[in-house]
């Protein structure tokens, strides 16, 4: 009778796991057809069949268990032959184990796929794609590392500095259309360990990241403005002090040339600077003669909001996905486009 309840019950395991294998491939499916997220969502509701997302790995558990407790009662027999026995059978226990398991990858890969569709889909982020402003007969390497070059942001390390991660967009203001490049921009530092023998040739690699992005068709006002940092290179040297006592004490702004940012750094402007830096930490810089803006901060724009509900099925998975947000990625797009407001 044992056996017969181990048959059906690996007949029904089967039978689930092979649903929730046949929904992941209609959800890779679903996920490379939609062009909008609306398409997405439609594709879940309604879903007929399983709505299962979950895999059945009861049975390979207890095959670990088995496979634990064979081991141990072996240890105390400790005769040669029984213990010899228990280990052969442990063995076949844990070879069960791994040939009935099935790992959560599957699952966890077809999330993060249908997470990044509806952040391509939802802020229309095309990724690895440069901005149609850029000259499109150049390599994005070289693209990329000329505005390095342009911004001095981008020394944070001393032994590497890219910019791994890159989308373009288009955020529309008063009626103009604004390309924009959001990046993550990671950075390594290496220093040397101390140790016993002071060899000088062993280091440590510290890697750390910031987000960032590139607007531009902005004006070229040349003022760089920190909550960060004590200063900037060249060509921001020039220091400039407001009149109000609070934007000096929390802001540093930096120019090239001291008439130039009493020109620029109206009263409206440094209003409007002061209640972004309020807001976010980082650097922000128009550039001197290109129209161009960087800024540069500590929040990861490409992270969604942490889901509270593990997704065990169809239906959590669509509330998942209409409810996903990049809630800081949002928060810098509509405070960049009020400061922008300012200057158009």
């Amino acid at each position: 009778m044992p056996i017969e309840n181990l048959k059906e019950r690996f007949h029904i395991r089967r039978k689930i796991n092979a649903q929730v294998l046949h929904n992941i491939a209609r959800l890779w499916h679903l996920g490379s057809q939609a062009r909008e997220q609306q398409d997405l969502l439609d594709g879940l509701h309604p879903w007929g069949e399983s709505h299962r997302l979950k895999f059945d790995n009861s049975l390979p558990f207890l095959f670990l268990v088995l496979a634990i407790l064979t081991f141990f009662i072996g240890l105390m027999i400790q005769a040669y032959i029984a213990f010899f026995r228990s280990l052969l059978l442990c063995l076949f226990y844990i070879a069960l184990y791994f040939a009935t398991y099935e790992p959560k990858e599957r699952l966890h890969e077809i999330i993060a796929f249908l997470e990044q569709r509806v952040t391509a889909l939802k802020y229309q982020l095309h990724f690895k794609q440069l901005p149609q402003y850029l000259p499109f007969h150049s390599q994005s390497l070289l693209i990329l590392s000329q505005l390095k070059q342009s911004f001095p942001l981008f020394n944070l390390g001393n032994a590497s500095n890219q910019i791994t991660e890159y989308a373009s967009t288009i955020w529309q203001l008063e009626g103009q259309r604004h390309q924009i490049l959001v990046f993550q921009y990671d950075y390594i530092n290496e220093a040397p360990i101390n140790n016993q023998k002071n060899d000088p040739f062993k280091f440590k690699q510290i890697e750390e990241s910031r987000w960032g992005v590139f607007i531009f068709q902005v004006p070229a006002l040349g003022i760089a403005v920190t909550n960060t940092r004590r200063s900037f290179e060249e060509p921001f040297t020039e220091r400039w002090h407001s009149s109000d006592i609070y934007i000096n004490q929390h802001l540093r702004i930096f120019g090239q040339f001291e008439q130039q940012l009493a020109h620029n750094m109206n009263p409206a402007l440094s209003l409007k600077l002061s209640d972004f830096f309020n807001e976010h930490q980082g650097d922000l810089i128009y550039h001197t003669d290109k129209e161009i803006l960087c800024f540069l901060g500590i929040k990861n724009l490409f992270e969604p909001q942490k889901q509270k509900l593990e997704i065990e099925n169809i239906s959590h998975l669509r509330g998942h996905l209409r409810t996903f947000r990049l809630a800081h990625y949002e928060k810098l797009k509509t405070d960049l486009l009020t400061l922008l407001q300012e200057e158009q």
